[in-house]
């Protein structure tokens, strides 16, 4: 019943389970209590493997053996419970048990992973000296030396393992090379790689994927081109992940045309558009937008003049025409460094190649539109937007009602106010207070005051900083009683003015 609720990740049901054990006073083999400590552990349930281990030892339904306390111990280990591991290490001691190599290997991971140095060698120093040291224990030693930066010392580690004829399996070697190329040791793992193909494992792409990823990461870009050319030279096939980080830190637009070429004739049409999202992308977070953009128009078979080097993909026999995703990631990045005009010129032309544009990129044009003061062209895209389908946002909305409100606009804004209730979306405080606020430094106070009147007729309730900004401005005009009959008003709708309203 353990194995079976363990495997199927049943843990409530394994829960009960190991209270029934207990609550049924059944005598337990020192073998059987191992095995169900270790799949309660399996699911995680350290607390209820320990419970289990003292209730039937307290209630004598077991004596626990070396091989029992081994099993919690690898279960305590799992967990990472430094001071849980170290007492029940004191108990095993207290009551004779015999120390063997699986007593020690989990204690020894607990120490690495909780960067107890000292205590991680002299456990090692002593398993060692007693003969038990292998492949897992070196591999725990290696991967944490890794981890606290001591890469040398984790290399000669391995180099030792050779000489104490322990042999590195499949799953280590990779498990090493990752390690060395997170904590940036390209050269080690490097090494590592090799070994690994002299001792008869077979490479593939992952593993090149990795090196070169670190190759780039270093910048050491011709040592990343060397190993894609032994890759290709082995007859193993790229990947969209290889050519996306070899192509993004070529500094040579030439070379980074090329591979693009080269991976037209090795990718089919989904891959090529994966990779070129990829580089697309990483184009425009390196800040080199216009060489996204020049990319994007060469894709559509335009000439760019500002770039002939990107004019190299025209030739190219298999096209791969762009989809919304390519024009989404270019069109966002021209926004971004305030290139609105290039931004509507490809809407346009994505428009043009049948591709539909979504309410992210209709939002974000429309946004920068008026905050570019073009109020008449966000309109024009707003009927195309409700024209294609698609519904207006509360962010659509107020992107056009902010602009309105910072042109002191007040009709058009209560106008846009009554279509926004249609679509129950709510004007943003922000934009309304700054509205009446440049009202009342303009005089018009009155004219703020009604705004907000009418706003309120609409269900829209302008906030306490807004009618303070009023008050003010009537005061300024000598419109006194108006201003204490919003005082009034406002005080009845169950408003608390606050100090600056007050005085």
């Amino acid at each position: 019943m353990a194995s079976h609720l363990s495997r199927a990740r049943q843990n409530a049901p394994m829960k009960s389970l190991a209270m029934e054990i207990v609550n049924s006073n059944c005598y337990m083999t020192p073998g059987a209590l191992g095995f169900m400590i270790r799949c309660l552990g399996s699911l995680e349930l350290v607390e209820e493997a320990n419970m289990l281990f003292d209730q039937v030892r307290t209630k004598r339904l077991c004596v626990p053996n070396s091989y029992s306390y081994n099993c919690l111990l690898e279960v305590i280990s799992n967990s990472g419970s430094l001071e849980l591991l170290e007492k029940r290490l004191e108990e095993m001691r207290n009551f004779g048990q015999e120390f063997d190599k699986y007593t020690l290997t989990p204690v020894l991971k607990v120490y690495c992973n909780a960067g107890k140095f000292e205590k991680a060698l002299n456990v090692y120093t002593e398993m060692h000296e007693k003969r038990w040291v292998d492949a897992h224990v070196m591999s725990i030693l290696v991967s944490s030396f890794s981890k606290w930066g001591e890469v040398d010392k984790a290399f000669d580690l391995i180099e030792r393992m050779e000489d104490h004829k322990i042999g590195l399996n499949e799953k280590t070697f990779r498990l090493f090379i990752h390690g060395f190329v997170r904590v940036s040791r390209v050269d080690k793992a490097l090494q590592l790689f090799d070994k690994m193909r002299k001792s008869g494992f077979s490479v593939d792409v992952s593993l090149y994927d990795v090196l070169i990823g670190g190759f780039c990461k270093n910048r050491e870009i011709e040592k990343a081109l060397s190993m894609y050319s032994e890759m290709k030279e082995l007859g193993i096939r790229s990947n969209v992940g290889v050519l996306t980080k070899l192509i993004l830190s070529c500094s040579d637009q030439g070379e980074m045309i090329r591979m693009l070429v080269e991976g037209q004739e090795d990718f089919n049409e989904e891959e090529m558009l994966l990779l070129y999202a990829s580089v697309l992308n990483g184009l425009v977070d390196n800040g080199s937008v216009d060489k996204a953009y020049q990319l994007l128009q060469a894709m559509m078979g335009k000439d760019s003049d500002a770039d002939p080097v990107v004019n190299k993909l025209q030739p190219v026999k298999k096209k791969v025409r762009p989809t919304n995703p390519l024009f989404e990631i270019v069109i966002d990045g021209l926004l971004k460094i305030g290139k609105l005009d290039a931004a509507l010129i490809l809407f346009e032309d994505m428009m043009r190649s049948g591709c539909k544009p979504n309410v992210l990129i209709y939002n974000n044009l429309i946004d920068e539109l008026c905050k570019s003061n073009r109020l008449e062209e966000s309109y024009k895209l707003l009927r195309e937007m409700e024209q294609s389908g698609i519904e207006p946002t509360h962010f659509t909305h107020n992107s056009l009602f902010g602009c309105l409100c910072r042109r002191e606009d007040d009709q058009g804004a209560l106008n846009l106010v009554k279509e926004m209730r249609v679509f129950g979306h709510e004007p943003w405080i922000k934009y309304s207070t700054l509205l009446v606020k440049q009202l009342c430094k303009q005089g018009k106070a009155v004219e703020a005051c009604n705004f907000l009147d009418n706003m309120v007729e609409k269900s829209f309730l302008p906030s306490i900083v807004s009618y303070s900004a009023v008050m003010n401005g009537l005061f300024n005009i000598q419109e006194v009683d108006r201003a204490l009959q919003l005082f009034r008003d406002i005080s009845a709708r169950g408003y608390c003015p606050d100090v600056v309203f007050i005085t």
